[in-house]
Protein backbone atom coordinates (compact mmCIF):
# COMPACT_ATOMS: atom_id res chain seq x y z
CA UNK A 1 0.00 0.00 0.00
CA UNK A 2 3.18 2.09 0.65
CA UNK A 3 3.44 2.89 -3.10
CA UNK A 4 -0.38 3.64 -3.54
CA UNK A 5 -0.22 5.89 -1.16
CA UNK A 6 2.92 7.48 -2.23
CA UNK A 7 1.24 8.75 -5.61
CA UNK A 8 -1.90 9.66 -4.21
CA UNK A 9 -0.18 12.04 -2.44
CA UNK A 10 1.30 13.34 -5.02
CA UNK A 11 -1.64 13.51 -7.25
CA UNK A 12 -3.63 15.16 -4.48
CA UNK A 13 -1.30 18.05 -5.16
CA UNK A 14 -2.66 18.23 -8.54
CA UNK A 15 -6.00 17.99 -8.15
CA UNK A 16 -8.68 19.24 -5.82
CA UNK A 17 -10.37 15.91 -5.30
CA UNK A 18 -10.56 14.08 -1.95
CA UNK A 19 -9.00 11.08 -0.58
CA UNK A 20 -10.74 8.51 -1.69
CA UNK A 21 -11.26 9.50 -5.26
CA UNK A 22 -7.42 10.50 -5.31
CA UNK A 23 -6.69 6.85 -4.23
CA UNK A 24 -9.00 5.24 -6.90
CA UNK A 25 -7.10 6.91 -9.67
CA UNK A 26 -4.06 6.11 -8.72
CA UNK A 27 -4.93 2.36 -8.21
CA UNK A 28 -6.40 3.11 -11.75
CA UNK A 29 -3.32 4.04 -12.88
CA UNK A 30 -1.39 1.44 -11.54
CA UNK A 31 -3.60 -1.64 -13.10
CA UNK A 32 -3.41 0.56 -16.50
CA UNK A 33 0.50 -0.58 -16.57
CA UNK A 34 -0.18 -3.85 -14.54
CA UNK A 35 -2.85 -5.29 -16.72
CA UNK A 36 -2.54 -2.84 -19.78
CA UNK A 37 -6.36 -3.13 -20.77
CA UNK A 38 -8.93 -0.48 -20.29
CA UNK A 39 -11.26 -3.15 -19.19
CA UNK A 40 -12.52 -2.31 -16.05
CA UNK A 41 -13.74 -6.01 -14.95
CA UNK A 42 -9.53 -6.66 -15.35
CA UNK A 43 -8.86 -3.17 -13.55
CA UNK A 44 -10.48 -4.18 -10.62
CA UNK A 45 -8.42 -6.95 -10.02
CA UNK A 46 -5.63 -5.27 -8.88
CA UNK A 47 -7.62 -3.01 -6.13
CA UNK A 48 -5.30 -3.26 -3.07
CA UNK A 49 -7.51 -3.28 0.48
CA UNK A 50 -9.66 -6.33 1.58
CA UNK A 51 -12.61 -4.89 -0.55
CA UNK A 52 -14.12 -8.21 -2.29
CA UNK A 53 -14.21 -7.79 -6.19
CA UNK A 54 -17.66 -6.96 -7.09
CA UNK A 55 -17.20 -4.12 -4.37
CA UNK A 56 -14.17 -2.69 -6.33
CA UNK A 57 -15.67 -3.03 -9.91
CA UNK A 58 -18.74 -1.48 -8.60
CA UNK A 59 -16.40 1.76 -6.75
CA UNK A 60 -14.53 2.59 -10.26
CA UNK A 61 -18.29 2.61 -12.09
CA UNK A 62 -19.00 5.08 -9.61
CA UNK A 63 -15.47 7.20 -10.39
CA UNK A 64 -16.41 7.06 -14.09
CA UNK A 65 -20.11 8.38 -12.90
CA UNK A 66 -18.54 11.11 -11.07
CA UNK A 67 -15.21 12.45 -11.47
CA UNK A 68 -14.42 14.35 -14.58
CA UNK A 69 -10.75 16.51 -15.24
CA UNK A 70 -10.68 19.85 -15.83
CA UNK A 71 -11.28 20.54 -19.88
CA UNK A 72 -7.53 21.54 -20.07
CA UNK A 73 -5.35 19.58 -17.49
CA UNK A 74 -3.93 17.27 -20.07
CA UNK A 75 -2.91 20.33 -22.16
CA UNK A 76 -1.16 21.81 -18.93
CA UNK A 77 0.29 18.56 -17.90
CA UNK A 78 1.41 18.08 -21.46
CA UNK A 79 3.51 21.36 -21.66
CA UNK A 80 5.17 21.42 -18.29
CA UNK A 81 6.17 17.93 -19.49
CA UNK A 82 7.37 18.64 -23.05
CA UNK A 83 7.57 22.51 -22.91
CA UNK A 84 7.61 24.30 -26.69
CA UNK A 85 11.13 25.56 -27.55
CA UNK A 86 11.46 29.25 -28.83
CA UNK A 87 9.33 28.61 -32.35
CA UNK A 88 6.69 26.52 -30.81
CA UNK A 89 5.42 22.87 -31.29
CA UNK A 90 4.61 21.33 -34.20
CA UNK A 91 0.95 20.64 -33.83
CA UNK A 92 -1.20 17.29 -35.54
CA UNK A 93 -4.29 17.19 -36.00
CA UNK A 94 -6.28 13.35 -36.27
CA UNK A 95 -8.77 11.30 -35.88
CA UNK A 96 -9.37 7.59 -34.40
CA UNK A 97 -12.12 5.48 -34.53
CA UNK A 98 -13.66 2.18 -33.99
CA UNK A 99 -17.06 0.92 -33.24
CA UNK A 100 -18.65 -0.64 -30.04
CA UNK A 101 -21.63 -2.63 -30.93
CA UNK A 102 -24.21 0.26 -32.30
CA UNK A 103 -21.96 3.28 -30.35
CA UNK A 104 -19.19 5.10 -32.87
CA UNK A 105 -16.28 5.87 -30.37
CA UNK A 106 -14.83 8.47 -32.96
CA UNK A 107 -12.41 11.13 -31.45
CA UNK A 108 -10.62 14.03 -32.94
CA UNK A 109 -7.33 15.31 -31.05
CA UNK A 110 -5.15 17.78 -31.59
CA UNK A 111 -1.52 16.66 -30.03
CA UNK A 112 1.99 18.16 -29.62
CA UNK A 113 4.61 15.86 -32.19
CA UNK A 114 8.25 15.49 -31.41
CA UNK A 115 10.89 13.15 -31.58
CA UNK A 116 8.42 10.21 -33.79
CA UNK A 117 5.69 10.89 -31.38
CA UNK A 118 2.40 12.50 -30.16
CA UNK A 119 1.41 14.01 -27.00
CA UNK A 120 -2.73 14.03 -26.37
CA UNK A 121 -3.34 18.27 -25.64
CA UNK A 122 -7.49 18.31 -26.19
CA UNK A 123 -9.68 15.99 -28.14
CA UNK A 124 -13.47 16.01 -29.14
CA UNK A 125 -15.89 13.06 -28.78
CA UNK A 126 -17.58 13.06 -32.09
CA UNK A 127 -21.53 11.89 -32.13
CA UNK A 128 -21.17 10.46 -35.62
CA UNK A 129 -19.36 8.04 -38.42
CA UNK A 130 -16.40 10.04 -40.47
CA UNK A 131 -14.60 12.60 -40.65
CA UNK A 132 -14.88 16.04 -38.56
CA UNK A 133 -16.53 19.52 -39.69
CA UNK A 134 -14.69 22.90 -39.45
CA UNK A 135 -16.63 23.70 -36.43
CA UNK A 136 -15.41 21.14 -34.43
CA UNK A 137 -12.03 21.57 -35.61
CA UNK A 138 -12.13 24.97 -34.83
CA UNK A 139 -13.34 24.72 -31.37
CA UNK A 140 -9.91 22.41 -30.43
CA UNK A 141 -8.25 24.81 -31.97
CA UNK A 142 -9.90 27.69 -29.42
CA UNK A 143 -9.26 25.80 -27.10
CA UNK A 144 -4.82 26.00 -27.23
CA UNK A 145 -5.33 29.15 -28.57
CA UNK A 146 -6.85 30.46 -25.11
CA UNK A 147 -4.68 28.20 -22.80
CA UNK A 148 -1.25 28.86 -25.21
CA UNK A 149 -1.68 31.72 -27.69
CA UNK A 150 -1.48 31.14 -31.77
CA UNK A 151 2.48 31.90 -31.06
CA UNK A 152 3.23 28.32 -29.56
CA UNK A 153 1.90 27.17 -32.92
CA UNK A 154 5.41 26.15 -35.39
CA UNK A 155 2.84 24.22 -37.51
CA UNK A 156 -0.43 22.51 -37.75
CA UNK A 157 0.56 19.35 -39.75
CA UNK A 158 -2.55 17.29 -41.22
CA UNK A 159 -3.35 14.68 -43.20
CA UNK A 160 -5.76 14.51 -46.90
CA UNK A 161 -9.03 14.23 -44.52
CA UNK A 162 -8.35 17.24 -43.28
CA UNK A 163 -8.60 20.07 -46.33
CA UNK A 164 -11.66 22.31 -47.72
CA UNK A 165 -12.20 25.34 -47.95
CA UNK A 166 -13.84 26.93 -44.92
CA UNK A 167 -11.44 25.12 -43.19
CA UNK A 168 -7.75 25.95 -44.56
CA UNK A 169 -9.25 29.70 -44.84
CA UNK A 170 -9.86 29.48 -41.36
CA UNK A 171 -6.76 28.43 -40.48
CA UNK A 172 -5.30 31.16 -42.99
CA UNK A 173 -7.12 33.76 -41.90
CA UNK A 174 -6.41 33.38 -38.67
CA UNK A 175 -2.24 33.37 -38.88
CA UNK A 176 -2.09 29.74 -37.70
CA UNK A 177 0.80 27.61 -39.81
CA UNK A 178 -0.47 24.56 -41.46
CA UNK A 179 1.34 22.08 -43.62
CA UNK A 180 -1.80 19.59 -44.84
CA UNK A 181 -1.20 16.99 -47.63
CA UNK A 182 -3.77 17.06 -50.26
CA UNK A 183 -5.17 14.79 -53.04
CA UNK A 184 -3.48 14.24 -56.17
CA UNK A 185 -6.39 15.31 -57.95
CA UNK A 186 -7.48 18.60 -56.68
CA UNK A 187 -7.78 21.12 -59.37
CA UNK A 188 -5.16 24.21 -60.06
CA UNK A 189 -3.83 26.49 -62.59
CA UNK A 190 -0.66 25.48 -64.51
CA UNK A 191 1.92 28.15 -65.45
CA UNK A 192 0.17 28.44 -69.02
CA UNK A 193 -3.13 29.42 -67.28
CA UNK A 194 -5.04 25.66 -67.95
CA UNK A 195 -6.72 24.15 -65.16
CA UNK A 196 -4.87 21.13 -64.46
CA UNK A 197 -4.81 18.62 -61.38
CA UNK A 198 -2.00 19.27 -59.29
CA UNK A 199 -0.13 16.01 -60.06
CA UNK A 200 0.56 17.40 -63.43
CA UNK A 201 2.89 19.98 -61.90
CA UNK A 202 5.03 17.20 -60.51
CA UNK A 203 5.16 15.36 -63.72
CA UNK A 204 8.79 15.21 -64.20
CA UNK A 205 9.57 13.63 -60.81
CA UNK A 206 10.76 10.78 -60.85
CA UNK A 207 10.95 8.22 -57.61
CA UNK A 208 11.91 9.07 -53.79
CA UNK A 209 12.78 12.87 -55.75
CA UNK A 210 11.14 15.94 -54.69
CA UNK A 211 10.54 19.77 -55.87
CA UNK A 212 9.08 22.93 -54.39
CA UNK A 213 6.62 25.01 -56.68
CA UNK A 214 8.57 27.88 -57.11
CA UNK A 215 4.91 30.51 -57.01
CA UNK A 216 2.01 30.03 -55.19
CA UNK A 217 -1.05 27.84 -56.07
CA UNK A 218 -4.77 28.91 -55.23
CA UNK A 219 -6.25 25.42 -54.06
CA UNK A 220 -9.19 25.03 -52.03
CA UNK A 221 -9.43 28.73 -51.63
CA UNK A 222 -5.98 29.40 -50.21
CA UNK A 223 -3.16 30.81 -52.12
CA UNK A 224 -0.34 28.76 -50.80
CA UNK A 225 3.08 26.85 -51.75
CA UNK A 226 3.12 23.11 -52.88
CA UNK A 227 6.08 20.66 -52.75
CA UNK A 228 5.68 17.05 -54.23
CA UNK A 229 7.34 13.71 -54.21
CA UNK A 230 6.95 10.47 -55.82
CA UNK A 231 6.94 7.02 -53.61
CA UNK A 232 7.87 4.19 -54.11
CA UNK A 233 4.68 2.90 -54.47
CA UNK A 234 4.14 5.17 -57.34
CA UNK A 235 1.62 7.12 -55.13
CA UNK A 236 2.10 10.83 -54.98
CA UNK A 237 2.92 12.82 -51.85
CA UNK A 238 1.64 16.82 -52.11
CA UNK A 239 1.40 19.29 -50.05
CA UNK A 240 0.32 22.48 -49.36
CA UNK A 241 1.52 25.14 -46.41
CA UNK A 242 1.15 28.75 -45.75
CA UNK A 243 4.47 29.33 -44.82
CA UNK A 244 7.96 28.30 -45.77
CA UNK A 245 7.61 25.89 -48.17
CA UNK A 246 11.48 24.41 -48.43
CA UNK A 247 11.16 21.97 -46.26
CA UNK A 248 6.93 21.17 -46.02
CA UNK A 249 7.66 17.84 -46.45
CA UNK A 250 9.82 16.87 -43.81
CA UNK A 251 7.50 18.56 -41.84
CA UNK A 252 4.19 16.84 -43.03
CA UNK A 253 6.80 13.50 -41.98
CA UNK A 254 6.23 14.40 -38.41
CA UNK A 255 2.71 13.67 -38.40
CA UNK A 256 3.20 10.05 -37.83
CA UNK A 257 3.70 10.87 -34.41
CA UNK A 258 -0.12 10.72 -33.80
CA UNK A 259 -0.52 7.73 -35.42
CA UNK A 260 2.00 6.21 -33.10
CA UNK A 261 0.14 7.60 -30.26
CA UNK A 262 -2.97 5.93 -31.31
CA UNK A 263 -0.97 2.45 -31.27
CA UNK A 264 0.07 3.08 -27.86
CA UNK A 265 -3.17 4.02 -26.82
CA UNK A 266 -4.64 0.46 -28.70
CA UNK A 267 -3.11 -2.58 -29.26
CA UNK A 268 0.48 -1.34 -28.52
CA UNK A 269 0.02 -0.31 -24.92
CA UNK A 270 -3.29 0.20 -23.06
CA UNK A 271 -5.66 -1.57 -25.58
CA UNK A 272 -8.21 1.30 -25.57
CA UNK A 273 -10.30 -0.83 -27.93
CA UNK A 274 -11.39 -3.08 -24.98
CA UNK A 275 -13.22 -0.56 -23.16
CA UNK A 276 -17.11 -0.94 -22.51
CA UNK A 277 -17.84 3.00 -22.13
CA UNK A 278 -19.63 4.79 -24.73
CA UNK A 279 -21.21 7.64 -22.77
CA UNK A 280 -18.65 10.66 -23.74
CA UNK A 281 -18.10 12.03 -20.25
CA UNK A 282 -16.79 8.48 -19.30
CA UNK A 283 -14.66 8.41 -22.31
CA UNK A 284 -13.18 11.69 -21.46
CA UNK A 285 -12.30 10.82 -17.91
CA UNK A 286 -10.70 7.38 -19.75
CA UNK A 287 -8.59 9.60 -21.96
CA UNK A 288 -7.55 11.81 -19.56
CA UNK A 289 -5.75 8.36 -17.59
CA UNK A 290 -4.30 7.42 -20.19
CA UNK A 291 -2.86 10.40 -21.16
CA UNK A 292 -1.23 10.17 -17.82
CA UNK A 293 -0.07 6.53 -18.10
CA UNK A 294 0.92 7.49 -21.31
CA UNK A 295 2.98 10.47 -20.27
CA UNK A 296 4.79 8.50 -17.37
CA UNK A 297 5.49 6.04 -19.45
CA UNK A 298 7.49 7.92 -22.76
CA UNK A 299 8.99 10.31 -19.72
CA UNK A 300 10.39 7.09 -18.12
CA UNK A 301 11.66 5.79 -21.32
CA UNK A 302 13.14 8.57 -22.38
CA UNK A 303 15.31 8.57 -19.08
CA UNK A 304 15.83 4.79 -19.06
CA UNK A 305 17.24 5.87 -23.17
CA UNK A 306 19.95 7.92 -21.76
CA UNK A 307 20.83 5.38 -19.06
CA UNK A 308 21.51 3.04 -21.48
CA UNK A 309 21.46 3.35 -25.35
CA UNK A 310 18.27 1.39 -27.18
CA UNK A 311 20.01 -0.79 -29.16
CA UNK A 312 19.14 -0.48 -33.10
CA UNK A 313 18.44 -4.42 -34.75
CA UNK A 314 20.04 -5.41 -37.97
CA UNK A 315 16.96 -3.96 -40.07
CA UNK A 316 17.74 -0.26 -39.10
CA UNK A 317 15.47 0.08 -36.09
CA UNK A 318 15.11 -0.18 -32.46
CA UNK A 319 14.70 -3.35 -30.60
CA UNK A 320 11.97 -1.14 -28.02
CA UNK A 321 10.27 2.38 -28.97
CA UNK A 322 10.97 4.92 -26.26
CA UNK A 323 7.43 4.42 -25.22
CA UNK A 324 7.58 0.81 -24.77
CA UNK A 325 10.52 0.95 -22.49
CA UNK A 326 9.29 3.02 -20.23
CA UNK A 327 6.43 0.78 -19.88
CA UNK A 328 8.28 -1.68 -19.45
CA UNK A 329 9.94 -0.51 -16.66
CA UNK A 330 7.68 0.60 -14.76
CA UNK A 331 5.31 -2.49 -15.31
CA UNK A 332 8.47 -4.31 -13.60
CA UNK A 333 8.83 -1.62 -11.27
CA UNK A 334 4.98 -2.31 -10.02
CA UNK A 335 5.54 -6.15 -10.24
CA UNK A 336 8.27 -6.46 -8.61
CA UNK A 337 7.66 -4.06 -5.76
CA UNK A 338 8.35 -6.88 -2.66
CA UNK A 339 11.72 -7.08 -3.69
CA UNK A 340 12.50 -3.57 -5.83
CA UNK A 341 10.35 -1.37 -3.97
CA UNK A 342 13.31 1.44 -4.49
CA UNK A 343 12.95 0.49 -8.44
CA UNK A 344 9.45 2.45 -7.92
CA UNK A 345 10.28 4.75 -6.13
CA UNK A 346 12.55 6.14 -8.47
CA UNK A 347 10.08 5.43 -11.53
CA UNK A 348 7.27 7.28 -9.43
CA UNK A 349 10.11 10.09 -9.17
CA UNK A 350 11.18 11.01 -11.90
CA UNK A 351 8.20 11.62 -13.29
CA UNK A 352 5.77 12.57 -10.72
CA UNK A 353 8.06 15.32 -8.33
CA UNK A 354 8.82 17.46 -10.74
CA UNK A 355 5.39 17.79 -11.51
CA UNK A 356 4.35 18.24 -7.98
CA UNK A 357 6.08 20.92 -7.29
CA UNK A 358 5.50 22.98 -9.93
CA UNK A 359 4.31 26.41 -9.01
CA UNK A 360 1.00 27.04 -10.34
CA UNK A 361 1.04 30.68 -11.61
CA UNK A 362 4.03 29.27 -14.08
CA UNK A 363 1.61 26.53 -14.99
CA UNK A 364 -1.08 29.13 -15.88
CA UNK A 365 1.72 31.17 -17.90
CA UNK A 366 3.07 28.32 -20.11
Amino acid sequence: MDHINELSAILKGLLDWNKPRVNCLTQLIINLFLFRTVNLSELAVGFCGNAQLPSNYRRIQRFFQKVSFRSNFIARLAAILFPPGEKGWYLSLDRTNWKFGKSNINILMLSITMDGIAIPLFWKLLNKRGNSNCEERVELFKSFIELFGKEKIRSVLMDREFVGCEWLTWLHDNDIRFTVRIKHNIKTISNSGRAVYVRYLFKGLTVKHSMVLKSRRVIYGINAWCAGMRLESGEWLITLTNHDPSDSLERYAKRWGIEILFGCLKTRGFNFESTHLSSPDKLNTLICLLSIAFCWAYKIGEWKSTVKQIRIKSHGRQEKSIFRLGLDCIRTAITTLHIRYDQFKEVMQRFWEPISGMNPDLMREL
